[in-house]
């Protein structure tokens, strides 16, 4: 089977280590670069993108080593994704796809960076945020998955196709 660069720097750099850290680093999940675990990473890293919770780098650590895929690999793309910069656009667009699906009119509001306007406005955008989140972060996560999936499928036929 043939590895990643990436694979294949981490294992050459993982032998000049101390015995104690090739121990704890042998079966950790940042050696996981495998297609199916950079797929699972890159789908868990924008279905978290879209949900607006705190700590959500912690919970995609945590959700890549339980799901087996690469952590560095699913925080990575969580921050190349979901920033201070682009945070507000996606959280609108999750704002919006929920109206949609709500069948609802925006509210009119206007922004203020004070505690007392997140919850007032919370309290009266919550039900179209929440599910446009929710159902934005299952269908990017979803779509990422199988687009890479078939990338990688298609990436084989084509050097099995060229060997020929």
């Amino acid at each position: 089977m043939k590895t990643s660069v990436f694979s294949h720097w981490l294992h050459h750099h993982l032998e000049k280590q101390p015995h104690y850290i090739k121990k704890l680093l042998k079966h950790s999940a940042v050696l996981r670069t495998n297609q199916e675990a950079i797929a699972r990473s890159m789908a868990i890293a924008l279905f978290m993108s879209c949900i607006p919770i705190p700590f959500h780098s912690v919970l995609v650590i945590l959700m890549a080593i339980f799901l087996a895929a690469n952590p560095l690999i699913a925080f990575t793309v969580l921050w190349i994704v979901n920033n201070p910069f682009t945070m507000a656009p996606i959280y609108y667009g999750c704002y919006r796809i929920g109206l949609w699906i709500l069948q609802l009119p925006p509210q009119p509001f206007e922004f203020d960076t004070s505690w007392q306007w997140v919850i007032h406005e919370l309290a009266i955008i919550w039900q179209p945020f929440l599910l446009g989140c929710l159902v934005s972060g299952i269908t990017l996560g979803l779509v990422t998955y199988l687009m890479m999936r078939l990338f990688y499928r298609l990436r084989s036929l084509t050097k099995f196709s060229h060997q020929s």
